[in-house]
């Protein structure tokens, strides 16, 4: 098998043992108001003196020509709990996450 990915195969393979530990971390991740739909879960795996993330999302926008506004993306929260107030729904989750 042809890897597109520029990875090498032991890499590859070695990340695959990685993927089959427990994960040091977790997150769940929740779409807005405006992408309810979005939700997966996001794990965080120590290695090489960096660490893996791999995250599982589902229920993303789909059109034939694309996402209707172009691209999305994801990030992380140190706090526990999505919530806020009116204004500002995400207020509780506390500052973006920047390992």
């Amino acid at each position: 098998m042809q890897l597109t990915t520029g990875l090498r195969r032991e890499t590859l393979d070695a990340m695959g043992t990685v993927l089959r530990m427990a994960p040091q971390a977790a997150a769940m991740l929740h779409g807005s108001s405006k992408y309810p739909g979005i939700q997966g879960s996001v794990c965080f795996y120590p290695v090489w003196g960096g660490t893996l993330i791999a995250a599982e999302v589902v229920g993303l926008p789909y059109t034939d020509s694309g996402c209707p506004e172009g691209f999305l993306g994801f990030h992380l929260h140190e706090g526990s709990v999505c919530a806020g107030t009116a204004e500002d729904p995400f207020a509780d989750a506390k500052t973006h996450y920047n390992p």
